[in-house]
């Protein structure tokens, strides 16, 4: 079936496929902008594929740098030696999500859209680092306290426009005003 329609499609999910030939399928793939994988590897794959805008993997996954162009990236279970990695190799991305494990390790200077979803510790740093994030999500964030809050509106305040806090966060009654006072 994916044989007789690579030339037309454009979206790929594949999940918890253990063998399959996925160089002579997705190369094929010429119009492909958008990747799912899930439980799946890319097990001989070795030409990058441009087309691809949008990649939504588990990691670790060790043909991440086969979509150069990809804009916008979802992950889950990122440690830092993987977030180093993507960091190398996505240098386009402008739309992060992270979905459990943590952000430590990802250096990427072109985020303007972040989502966090059941992240452990994130750092100030992260911030300071990534000020040109305008639309933040946090969810579930395990350790949102004011001084983290703190550091997010203090170093993305200026062109923060949509900030949004989801689930399960410590928040303070302090917060608002933290929000606040530091946000246009």
């Amino acid at each position: 079936f994916l044989a007789d329609h690579v030339d037309t499609l454009e979206t790929l999910i594949v999940e918890r496929v253990r063998s399959w030939d996925s160089s002579n399928i997705i190369k094929s793939c010429r119009n492909l902008k958008f990747l799912h994988l899930e439980e799946t590897l890319l097990n001989d794959l070795e030409e990058t594929i441009p087309s691809v805008v949008e990649v939504k993997v588990q990691l670790p996954m060790q043909k991440i740098n086969m979509f150069p162009n990809a804009k916008k990236l979802f992950i889950e279970n990122a440690t830092t030696a993987n977030n180093q990695v993507l960091s190398d190799v996505m240098k386009r991305v402008t739309d992060l999500s992270l979905k459990f494990g943590n952000c430590e390790g990802i250096l990427m200077e072109n985020i303007t859209k972040m989502s966090f979803m059941n992240v452990g510790d994130i750092a100030a740093q992260f911030f300071v680092q990534h000020n040109k994030i305008t639309d933040l999500t946090l969810r579930n964030i395990f350790h949102l306290d004011d001084n983290l809050l703190q550091a997010i509106v203090e170093n993305l305040g200026a062109h923060l426009i949509i900030l949004r806090i989801f689930g399960i966060n410590q928040l303070s009654p302090n917060a608002l005003n933290i929000i606040k006072d530091n946000c246009k």
